[in-house]
């Protein structure tokens, strides 16, 4: 295939990791912005993938963030960015890009591409900071390759090609894993500030919340909703926190244990429900096996699952023992495993995991009645 066609060959699978990764720097962008003093607001998918408006000196200033995960082993190259699909003006990555800035006031719009496959040596000097004077002395070169084509371009902010060499930013990053990590030091500090020195389970399960709402909040239809001031973005750190502390930690896995030792379940179950549960947790961020997406409709369906059999279970006036209840609840997610589709088909550790941190949230047990 080639070079210029490798941009978009990634496929449907692909495609989805690529939202995924993007959600997760877009959480990034969030936490960031949450503590600069000049954001103002922060766009998912309003003029480009992610965008973020800040205030300095009076101006109005917009940088503009376009994230591109695809598969392939080649760099990053000019042709690349300027391919367009099935020929249509417009369409490459160097003229969305470009097109973003559409403000004719702002003084100093900015450009970044993030990715997470590398660039070829041509393009190496725009990993640099706009203000190396390196990066200036090679410009020419890849301005002339851009105009020859895509030809002589100018946004509706009045910015060319040349205007767009000389703002971008090209951020590369080392993998998905790298950036949620990042992500997860961040809110441990916005935490740290708010007085409280989170586990790694409530870590977990904050970060999940707001990756959650990241993603939701992309995906409405009502732009207003999809621009985020400071302030809400603390909100939802803040309420994420709140809400992770009561559901994790010593006292929260004390639940989970509560629970099952109240059906005299065997203490060698127990202590591997309990590291199922702490799997789960991690996977739920790392995910290996298929798209945080498709696992989202996972939980959905193995807690409606479970949902059923607590209330046959509480129903039943000749009820089977917690332990064969244990058994059951086993067996009836091996089963619905099976029935999903692929791409939302968890594997049965992640789907124990699940079962049992929603025991430990107290929305599942293994006894007709709540433990004493």
């Amino acid at each position: 295939m080639p070079e210029a066609q490798s941009a978009s060959d990634s496929g449907g699978v692909a495609a989805r990791r690529g939202f995924r990764f993007q959600d997760h720097y877009a959480l990034g962008v969030m936490l960031r912005s949450a503590e600069d003093p000049f954001v103002t607001a922060v766009g998912l998918e309003i003029d480009d993938d992610i965008s973020v408006t800040r205030v300095v000196s009076g101006s109005t200033q917009h940088e503009y963030i376009q994230v591109k995960t695809t598969d392939g082993p080649s760099l990053w190259s000019v042709p690349q960015l300027c391919c367009r699909d099935e020929g249509r003006v417009g369409t490459s990555i160097v003229e969305k890009s470009l097109d973003a800035d559409r403000d004719i006031e702002d003084p100093s719009p900015g450009f970044r591409i993030v990715t997470t496959r590398d660039v070829n040596p041509q393009l190496r000097v725009l990993k640099l900071s706009p203000s190396d004077e390196l990066r200036a002395r090679h410009l020419d070169r890849i301005e002339a390759d851009l105009v020859g084509r895509v030809g002589h371009r100018v946004s509706e902010g009045g910015r060319s090609l040349t205007d767009w060499c000389h703002r971008l930013v090209w951020d590369v990053q080392a993998s998905e894993r790298a950036v949620s990590l990042e992500n997860r030091d961040l809110l441990a500090r916005a935490a740290l500030k708010l007085g409280y020195t989170l586990t790694p389970d409530q870590l977990d399960i904050a970060y999940q919340r707001l990756l959650a709402q990241a993603s939701d909040l992309a995906s409405r239809n009502c732009r207003a909703s999809r621009v985020l001031p400071p302030q809400q973005i603390v909100d939802m750190v803040e309420e994420a926190i709140a809400i992770a502390i009561p559901h994790s930690g010593p006292r929260a896995n004390n639940r989970l244990r509560t629970k099952m030792e109240a059906g005299e379940i065997d203490e060698a179950l127990v202590a591997q429900a309990e590291e199922r549960r702490r799997r789960y947790l991690e996977e739920r961020y790392r995910p290996r096996y298929a798209p945080s997406r498709g696992y989202d409709r996972a939980i959905d369906e193995i807690n409606t699952c479970l949902s059923d059999l607590l209330d046959n279970y509480v129903a039943s006036t000749h009820p089977p023992s917690p332990g064969e209840f244990h058994r059951t609840c086993k067996a009836s997610l091996q089963a619905l495993i099976e029935r999903l589709p692929e791409d939302c088909r968890p594997t049965y550790p992640f789907a124990l995991g699940t079962m049992y941190e929603t025991t430990n949230r107290c929305l599942h047990r293994f006894t007709q009645g709540e433990p004493e």
